[in-house]
């Protein structure tokens, strides 16, 4: 997706769906302008019906604090209308900030897309 606006980023976002949950692709660092745009794109999932949110962070550099509050504004409206976000493949120092912030708690955090799709799978069966 790169920026929607045309203008240089410092993020590019790609999406696919699995198994009817939205896998959003973050590569790159995720600072407050990168922030803006990805709250734009995830609310626009939302938007399009999308309830089950991967955010796949392998390729992520950096993220900023506002950007976690991005992800927790986003987190609040899906539980909101009755959906959920997962976050997979964090690098060590962002899994790190997310544990030392208290987020590890908001968030389920998973080692890859196919065990936080699997996740979601394990919901539909309780």
């Amino acid at each position: 997706m790169g920026n929607p606006n045309g203008k240089d980023s410092t993020l590019e976002v790609s999406s696919e769906t699995i198994e009817e949950v939205r896998v959003v692709t973050l590569k790159g660092e995720l600072d407050p302008k990168a922030s803006d745009e990805l709250f734009r794109f995830l609310e626009s999932q939302l938007q399009n019906g999308y309830r089950k949110i991967i955010v796949e962070c392998s390729g992520l550099g950096h993220i900023t604090s506002q950007s976690l509050g991005t992800l927790v504004g986003i987190c609040v409206r899906l539980r909101k209308r009755h959906g959920d976000i997962r976050l997979a493949s964090l690098p060590n120092r962002i899994a790190k900030i997310f544990q030392l912030t208290g987020l590890s708690v908001l968030f389920d955090l998973y080692p890859n897309v196919d065990k936080a799709v699997e996740s979601f799978r394990r919901e539909l069966w309780m």
